[in-house]
């Protein structure tokens, strides 16, 4: 379709992308930065922990780095958003850990937040020095943030859509995630059938009980080694068998070596 668009702006500790079209980021479901996403229109489900519900155009979706959420959808050609990425900074650590706390669906964001979104959505189409455009959105993202913390916006109610048993199962992995933890591990754990956790979850959270595993395990490894940690002893901590499992995982997940990542903590997005 010829009405398919992606604008960037690239300014080192954040990132802006305004898009319509299928996502780029498909079958990751936890980031390693901080995304605020402004959604402007598609049929689209956002899936969380303890969130599930139908996005409204204009709706202001709060993800906190590190967790899980995935925006599902089956037609991808209406799919339109602008979301700002962003790492913290020294300056910006106490404001960011004030309002990305929790993820968070707020349907009717204040006139200031909406009007600083379309500012960079513009900013981003214009023919501009690259430079001015990385001011600009660092500038808005702060922007941002402060209006945030004063006044928030209305934030929808969390919509817990998930059984009982599927929380149960969240919660279990969450906090043994460090074991060798199986399917049938977690199911035997839970008292419940193989089936019936597998379906459960799969048609909940739209992501297999194994590949979950996977990504938080992976998701736990890339914070020990934002902290300092080696990589041997990152693959350790989340609970990978052996560094090699890690290696094969990392690399077919992200589609790069786990190194990358050390360089990348020294370098911006």
């Amino acid at each position: 379709m010829n009405d398919l668009f992606e604008y960037y702006i690239d300014a080192g500790y954040c990132r802006l992308k305004y898009a319509k079209g299928k996502p780029s980021a498909l079958g990751r479901e936890f980031h390693d930065y901080d995304e605020i996403v402004l959604f402007l229109g598609g049929k689209t489900q956002f899936i969380s922990k303890n969130i599930q519900i139908e996005l409204t155009q204009g709706s202001i979706v709060i993800i906190p780095k590190e967790n899980f959420h995935q925006f599902s959808m089956t037609e991808y050609e209406d799919y339109t958003r602008c979301i700002i990425d962003f790492r913290e900074t020294e300056e910006l650590k106490p404001l960011m850990r004030e309002v990305m706390s929790e993820v968070s669906v707020i349907s009717h964001p204040s006139k200031t937040v909406r009007f600083l979104f379309d500012n960079l959505m513009r900013i981003s189409a214009e023919n501009l020095p690259e430079k001015e455009k990385c001011l600009a959105l660092r500038s808005a993202l702060t922007l941002i943030l402060i209006e945030q913390k004063m006044f928030g916006g209305k934030a929808v109610n969390r919509l817990i859509a998930t059984s009982e048993i599927t929380q149960q199962a969240l919660d279990f992995i969450d906090k043994n995630y460090k074991d060798e933890l199986t399917l049938s591990g977690v199911a035997k754990a839970l008292n419940i059938s193989v089936s019936t956790l597998s379906h459960r979850f799969c048609d909940e959270l739209g992501i297999p009980v194994y590949r979950y595993i996977s990504q938080k395990r992976l998701s736990v490894a890339r914070q020990h080694i934002e902290k300092g940690a080696s990589l041997i002893e990152a693959s350790e901590k989340s609970g990978f068998n052996d560094y090699s499992s890690f290696y094969r995982i990392y690399k077919s997940f992200y589609g790069e070596s786990p190194s990358n990542l050390i360089k990348k903590q020294r370098e911006c997005f």
